[in-house]
């Protein structure tokens, strides 16, 4: 009984995290950002200041790509 109550609590849990994915993609697009430029601003949010190197590595991105990203927003 508990193990499948486990196994029902982790399928909801996926579902629920698939769909709060479709909702940030929405937000992301509806205001022009990329998903990316979502978990940064979440990032820098929680975290407050961080270098860009610090973000880079928090959201497993390039150097590259974190200074579009800083760019953009």
């Amino acid at each position: 009984m508990k193990a499948k109550l486990v196994r029902d609590l982790l399928e909801e849990a996926r579902a629920l995290s698939g769909e709060f994915d479709k909702l940030s993609s929405a937000v992301a697009e509806r205001v022009g950002l990329s998903q990316a430029d979502m978990l940064a601003m979440d990032v820098i949010s929680t975290a407050g200041p961080v270098t860009a190197g610090q973000l880079a590595r928090e959201l497993h991105l390039t150097t590259g790509a974190i200074t579009g990203l800083i760019d953009r927003l």
